[in-house]
């Protein structure tokens, strides 16, 4: 690829008209993500396949995500969606909302270890 890629990307690498904030309709904490709902909105938004011979419209698509457990409203959106036109943009606004589960508080953590196989346990 091109040497300054990096430090000048807008020179090499395509920009949607459309780039917003998705912000959640009150301040709170991040307690889960379906991420596999925030891909399909990519998806949707031409950013992904549902078929091998689809193209990739590589200017759209959803960054700069919250975490698990980060604080998000007004000074933090759920992520920017970038998008070729307005209803795409509404379209993925929808669906990342729909994607992030928010409350207050630490979210609960599930255990790191769900079951542990010894030699015994197999008799």
């Amino acid at each position: 690829g091109p040497a300054d890629l990096l430090e000048k990307p807008e020179r090499h690498l395509a920009r949607a008209p459309l780039a917003r904030p998705v912000f959640p309709a009150a301040a709170a904490t991040v307690q889960a993500i379906d991420t596999r709902g925030v891909g399909l909105a990519v998806v949707a938004l031409g950013g992904g396949r549902t078929r091998p011979q689809d193209a990739i419209d590589h200017a759209v698509g959803i960054v700069d995500l919250a975490g698990l457990g980060e604080a998000v409203g007004p000074g933090r959106p759920l992520g920017i969606v970038h998008a070729r036109d307005e209803a795409g943009h509404a379209m993925a606004e929808r669906r990342l909302r729909e994607a992030y589960r928010l409350g207050e508080g630490a979210p609960r953590r599930g255990t790191l270890i769900a079951e542990r196989i010894t030699e015994s346990s197999n008799a």
